[in-house]
């Protein structure tokens, strides 16, 4: 069995969401050097640097479930693209903010901003897919996740050498750039996005009520999505804030090696 002959029967616009992801995943770099940055350049305390991911972990849990409503008014690809133009604005003001204040502020701004493309990059997979092909539509779309997070924490640990706010432009510049991308792509959609068909809405609103009166169905569902969350929230949180300064302090090694580690 060829695992990539699924690959063949996937629509135009996975591959366009493919090339979108892998662009922006690839100027990934500001997150996993975010506490060494305030560590190194802002001067604030480890417990401040830790409090500024958890604000952005908050600000994206939250983020989630509101981001998947809207797209179902306004379409996915209207926030995609809004998403990846506005969170790569953002990153290039954040490189200006000194206040420790300020930079919260703008951390849970460009949270809610960045992690808006997350649920609606999943509605669009479903729009743009039937049932037979969404296995293999996710799996590509993980695959480009994977492969432009192999390459910005490394980039961003080599200019991190040279001057830390390179990574907010180089971050900013490929958010921005997948957003063009995005913008100009030929998408061609099996419904309107911009006009959803009531009947949808009804049968949606239908499934939401059945759901929430199936009682085994909300157990597994709480005790799955709460125990992965909190604890992916948790570890990535941990990581984010351990890892920095134990390589910094304890084994003294330079943040091209922690690009490394981190990709």
């Amino acid at each position: 069995m060829n695992p990539w002959q699924g690959l063949k029967k996937l629509p135009h616009e996975m591959w366009v969401i493919f090339f979108t992801t892998l662009i922006n995943r690839t100027g990934t770099m500001v997150l996993p050097f975010l506490t060494l940055y305030l560590t190194s350049q802002r001067k604030v305390s480890p417990a401040e640097a830790g409090f500024v991911i958890a604000v952005y972990g908050f600000a994206a849990l939250v983020t989630a479930p509101v981001v998947g409503r809207v797209s179902d008014k306004i379409g996915s690809l209207k926030i995609m693209k809004t998403s990846l133009i506005f969170s790569g604005l953002s990153l290039f003001l954040f490189s200006f903010i000194t206040n420790y204040y300020l930079i919260l502020c703008a951390t849970f701004i460009w949270s809610i901003i960045n992690e808006s493309f997350r649920p609606a990059n999943m509605s669009f997979i479903s729009d743009a897919t039937d049932t037979s092909q969404r296995r293999t539509a996710f799996a590509l779309n993980r695959l480009a996740i994977n492969l432009g997070m192999s390459i910005g924490p490394v980039a961003g640990g080599f200019l991190s050498l040279i001057d830390f706010s390179l990574l907010f432009y180089a971050n900013a510049f490929s958010a921005v750039s997948a957003g063009i991308y995005l913008t100009f792509a030929k998408i061609n959609l099996k419904r309107d996005e911009s006009h959803p068909d009531p009947s949808v809405q009804t049968e949606g609103q239908e499934i939401k009520f059945s759901v929430l009166k199936d009682k085994t169905f909300l157990f597994f569902l709480m005790g799955s999505k709460k125990s992965f969350s909190v604890s992916a929230n948790f570890s990535f949180t941990s990581t984010s804030l351990i890892l920095p300064f134990l390589y910094f302090s304890f084994i003294s090694a330079t943040s091209f090696l922690f690009g490394l580690k981190a990709s």
